[in-house]
């Protein structure tokens, strides 16, 4: 860096920088007939400071804040222009680059076509409703207690008979999700929505609180809704309500075979 670089070479780099101490020449500057001159002193020439003890450390800060303002752009456009598919960097620095783009709130009725929300697995992966229809019908209990919560693993296996597996949607974090499977025993799917997201799509935030109310629906495979309920979640009989919703006889019930 003594003399001042040719069109089209490399740009200088910190380790190109002479120490504070270091004589050299400077083209184009007049200091009196001096000869080579120190990097304080050019430095005073071209930017006096009212402590000049500080200039070496202040010039050399300057430079090393100019050649990473520089080199910003080009890094952040290399990034922009990386995929989230394939680059672990983006994912890394993006946890949200694999979300799509959420279905908007609406009120659901029976017929409806339910909404294909996002939520993170415990495996860190970004899953719809979709892949959970894969595979079966669910029943979607919001805001459940965990007396409610216990319910649905005692009437697991009810509702599997009838082609429905069981999802309940927290208004709580992910570790309080997987803290609460793990005590209570859980076996079926748990949805973290602290932010309300998914409660926001079917349209079962409170107004009052911003939380989650209770209520649940059945979605067929299809991603149909199939019966709902709000304001409330039974204290059980939860295969009795799916049952209704698809048209299935009750669980327990005698199935008649037309003879008498």
């Amino acid at each position: 860096m003594t003399r001042l670089a040719k069109a089209g070479a490399a740009a200088p780099t910190l380790h190109d920088l002479p120490r504070p101490g270091a004589r050299f020449d400077a083209p184009g500057l007049n200091f009196g007939g001096a000869g080579p001159i120190t990097l304080a002193q050019s430095f005073r020439a071209i930017w006096p400071t009212p402590n000049d003890s500080e200039a070496p450390l202040k010039f050399a800060g300057a430079l090393m804040a100019a050649l990473l303002l520089a080199a910003a752009p080009f890094q952040i456009n290399d990034l922009k222009n990386r995929t989230h598919a394939n680059d672990p960097d983006v994912r890394r620095l993006d946890p949200l680059a694999d979300q799509a783009v959420e279905p908007p709130s609406t009120t659901l009725a029976e017929g409806d076509r339910a909404p294909d929300f996002s939520y993170l697995s415990e495996e860190g992966r970004w899953l719809h409703l979709h892949d959970l229809l894969e595979a079966g019908g669910v029943l979607l209990a919001f805001a459940p207690s965990e007396e409610q919560l216990a319910v649905l693993q005692r009437e697991r296996e009810a509702l599997l008979d009838l082609g429905i597996v069981p999802v309940a949607v927290l208004d709580r974090s992910a570790r309080f999700a997987r803290a609460v499977r793990t005590r209570l025993g859980l076996e079926y799917p748990i949805i973290p929505d602290m932010r309300g997201v998914v409660a926001g799509q079917f349209n079962v935030l409170s107004t009052a609180t911003q939380h989650s109310a209770p209520a649940w629906f059945v979605v067929d495979r299809r991603g149909t809704v199939m019966g709902l309920g709000r304001g409330e979640l039974p204290a059980d009989g939860f295969p009795g309500l799916a049952a209704k919703a698809i048209g299935a006889p009750p669980p327990g019930a005698a199935v008649s075979t037309g003879g008498r």
